[in-house]
């Protein structure tokens, strides 16, 4: 007889959450990859989203654009490193905030 334990998946993606508490999707970042981008260091511009501090430019139709849900910028790279080159994704703020 062979014994099969299922666990939820939920259990084992780890939640990372924003600074105002709604949760970075798994699919963009692990624990510790987001933050919440410094006040003008992401500025649009009509070639898509600049982000100063690395000096990368991510398209308006890039695949690596998500929602924000707070009206901030939040940004992923890898482990979380402010000063990294390329972005994982951008979390970006609906025009309404």
């Amino acid at each position: 007889m062979i014994k099969v334990l299922v666990i939820s998946s939920s259990l084992l993606i780890p939640i990372h959450e924003a600074p105002t508490g709604w949760q970075y999707g798994a699919d963009c970042c692990a624990m510790n990859d987001c933050f919440q981008e410094q006040p003008n260091n992401v500025r649009e511009y009509n070639t898509g989203y600049f982000i100063v501090s690395a000096h990368e430019t991510i398209p308006y139709g890039d695949k690596r654009i998500r929602t924000s849900q707070d009206g901030y910028f939040h940004r992923c790279t890898l482990l979380g490193n402010e000063d990294a080159p390329t972005s994982i994704c951008l979390y970006v703020p609906p025009r309404s905030f």
